[in-house]
């Protein structure tokens, strides 16, 4: 792969707000902290073993300088000028009959890009495309590598047959479904049996996120979730 070079690119810097757990991060929110109770049970006869001290515990409220909410928005806001969906659509034209296959915000090398997967199904081969999303330029291309490199996925694709809508078509119409919708992600998958693409979008506006299943043999809508908070996006360990 190409190193990421290039006067265009912005460092981020990116405070750990929050430590990674999975995809997502905690948000801030109510702390149980135990503490010795002042009122704590002695021991009737404190010269017996085994005796130990009862706690109690209280709910601490916290109230920090950074909403990670806010500070969620106001990052992407200020940063993310290129949607998953100009990144794909970019990525998709790197490689020869190319289809992306999945993508999302990641850090690589201490950058924020679009990290993508691209296959060409006429040869049985991936790539990974990463994409500024500052400016919707191509960072850098990896080497062709085998299909089934990315397991089941790279399986389950090939076994879809004609598919009517690509990922690139199924972020856009997710997209269209909030006023102020962003597509930040998407990948192709299997539920219940039936190939789906799973696209997270943004509503900056008001800080929240959204999956929306999209059937790629119709290109239809299938579910929206219910938001959840913006800062629970879970880049890099932070938002």
């Amino acid at each position: 792969m190409s190193g990421l070079t290039g006067n265009e690119k912005k460092r981020l810097f990116i405070p750990a707000l929050l430590s990674a757990i999975g995809f997502a991060v905690a948000s801030l929110a109510a702390v149980v902290v135990t503490m010795p109770s002042a009122s704590a049970q002695v021991p009737v006869n404190p010269t017996e073993g085994n005796a130990t001290q009862q706690t109690s515990s209280f709910s601490l409220q916290t109230n920090g300088t950074i909403n990670a909410k806010q500070a969620a928005k106001d990052f992407l806001n200020e940063n993310l000028n290129a949607t998953f969906v100009d990144a794909s659509d970019t990525a998709e034209n790197q490689v020869a009959n190319g289809t992306v296959v999945s993508g999302h915000l990641d850090v690589v090398q201490s950058f924020l890009v679009y990290n993508t997967t691209v296959a060409n199904l006429d040869n049985s081969t991936v790539y990974s495309v990463f994409i500024d999303p500052s400016n919707g330029r191509v960072l850098g291309t990896s080497e062709a590598r085998p299909l089934s490199t990315i397991g089941q996925v790279g399986e389950n694709l090939s076994n879809a047959g004609n598919l009517t809508a690509t990922l690139v078509d199924a972020a856009s119409t997710a997209e269209g479904q909030f006023a102020n919708g962003a597509a930040i992600a998407g990948s192709f998958e299997v539920m219940q049996g039936n190939p789906v693409y799973n696209i997270t979008v943004v509503n900056v506006n008001d800080g929240m996120l959204f999956q929306v299943v999209v059937d790629p043999r119709t290109g239809s809508i299938l579910t929206t979730s219910e938001g959840t908070p913006m800062g629970d996006l879970g880049i890099g360990g932070v938002f």
